[in-house]
Formats: C-alpha cells, structure tokens, sequence
C-alpha cells in the first residue's frame, strides 16, 4: 500500500509527473474554506522531497492552477522536443547487445528500457546514458545501483541494473 504524502496538514490528492516537474494538488478539510485546497511543485532526489511554489485556496482556483502548471509542462516538453536532432523513437532490446550481468559496464554506454522511463522520456535522447560507476556496475555485483550520465542532456542519475 503506498503511503499517503503530506503537506503541512494538507494531503495530496493528486499528482502528475511531467517533464522534469511534479505538480500535486492537496486538500486540508480542517483549513478555513478560503485555504482549503492547495497546488505546489514537489521535488524529489534519493534523501528528500521538497516542495516549492506553493498556494492555497479554493477547490476551483487551485484545480484550475493544477491544470495550468500540467499545461505549462507539456508546453515547454513539446519545445524540447523540437530542437532534438536525434531520432525520437524509444530504443529496443534487439536494438541493443544483451545485458551481461557477469560483465562490467562501467565506462560504457547503454540504453536504459523505455518501460524505466514516465512516458514524454520514453525517446533514444533519454535513454542512452554513460555509465560511472557503482556497485551495480561491476560484473556479478552484490549491489544494484548505477550511477549515469545522459548523454544528451549531461544530467546524472542513478539506476537499478
């Protein structure tokens, strides 16, 4: 059962992952009725979850800022999308050399699944990344993680190999 995230009293009812955003939509019953709902940007890294931009107000207002900000995001993926030189279908497995657990992938590049990635990532930009390191990285590892850099974009994440 997923656990129920919060606000500062205000629990998230919604929420909707876009491009590099997350835009979440709460209700606090015990807040005056003017303050009741609220919409904000939610931040996530591996330790902690942040969350800016905040307002509250009504059930309309904020419903109708919850689709702006959904709009908002879809606007500037589509602008991205347009300045990409490279082909825009996702990577196949029999695109790709079979994944070797006994090997070593650090140093090298490999493409992550599509199914990994939310849906507006699921392109080849997205998915090739350069392996760094970790212990999942190295041939018959204990551990799982592997930490990337993509190779479009140069922004570093870390993976479940």
């Amino acid at each position: 059962m997923e656990e129920k995230r919060s606000i500062e009293g205000y629990e998230i009812t919604h929420a909707v992952h876009i491009g590099n955003r997350e835009i979440v939509f709460g209700e606090n019953r015990d807040a005056d009725a003017e303050n009741q709902f609220l919409c904000a940007y939610c931040s996530t890294n591996q330790l902690f979850r942040s969350y800016e931009e905040g307002f509250t107000g009504s059930y309309l207002e904020m419903m109708k800022l919850f689709g702006e900000r959904v709009q908002e995001q879809a606007v500037q993926m589509e602008k991205g999308k347009q300045r990409i030189t490279v082909p825009l279908e996702s990577i196949t497995a029999e695109q790709c050399y079979p994944n070797d657990f006994a090997q070593s992938i650090q140093g090298k590049v490999v493409a992550i699944k599509a199914d990994a990635l939310r849906p507006e990532y699921r392109t080849a930009d997205h998915q090739l990344e350069f392996v760094l390191g970790g212990f999942g990285a190295n041939g018959n590892a204990r551990g799982s993680a592997v930490f990337c850099k993509n190779l479009y974009s140069g922004k570093e994440s870390r993976w479940e190999r």
